[in-house]
């Protein structure tokens, strides 16, 4: 498996995501049930930018992949889906997302979850995003987690429906 991850972890890995597409699922059809003003959006995943680039490896920048979001109040949503990740292969996650600065059309706060694909299996940071009617745009960063990884700055761009 990509990123050095030992042998005896990858069927960990394996069960780990099995778990976490089990546990979204189950999230997606509990949010049908919440309140009627919350909104779903399509999230597109694209690029995201290495900080530490090591000489002995070379990160993957094009993130292309699939989301849905669900806003659960004016400063709280969850979002699940996938991804080609940093290590060229699959990531499936579900995080929650809190942004309670607000300036206009920009938001900004933070963010954490469950993420397949790399050594660590969690995921957390900050987050800024802008909406404009349907179209929204957000910026992830990602500090550097273990000795072997990189901060990372992601673009998702998304729509509301």
């Amino acid at each position: 498996m990509p990123g050095g991850i030992p042998s005896d972890l990858c069927g960990h890995q394996r069960s780990l995501s099995k778990r976490l597409l089990l546990a979204c699922s189950f999230t997606v059809l509990c949010g049908l049930a919440w309140p009627a003003q919350a909104r779903w959006h399509a999230v597109l995943h694209t690029l995201s930018h290495h900080y530490h680039q090591p000489s002995t490896r070379h990160w993957n920048e094009n993130n292309w992949g699939l989301g849905l979001r669900r806003e659960v109040g004016d400063t709280t949503a969850v979002q699940l889906g996938a991804y080609h990740n940093s290590n060229f292969d699959t990531s499936a996650y579900f995080i929650g997302e809190w942004t309670p600065l607000e300036l206009g059309v920009l938001r900004a706060g933070v963010f954490g979850g469950l993420v397949s694909g790399y050594k660590v299996p969690l995921a957390a940071g900050l987050v800024g995003r802008a909406q404009l009617g349907p179209y929204s745009a957000a910026v992830r960063l990602v500090p550097k987690a273990y000795k072997s990884s990189s901060a990372v700055l992601s673009l998702e761009l998304g729509y509301r429906f």
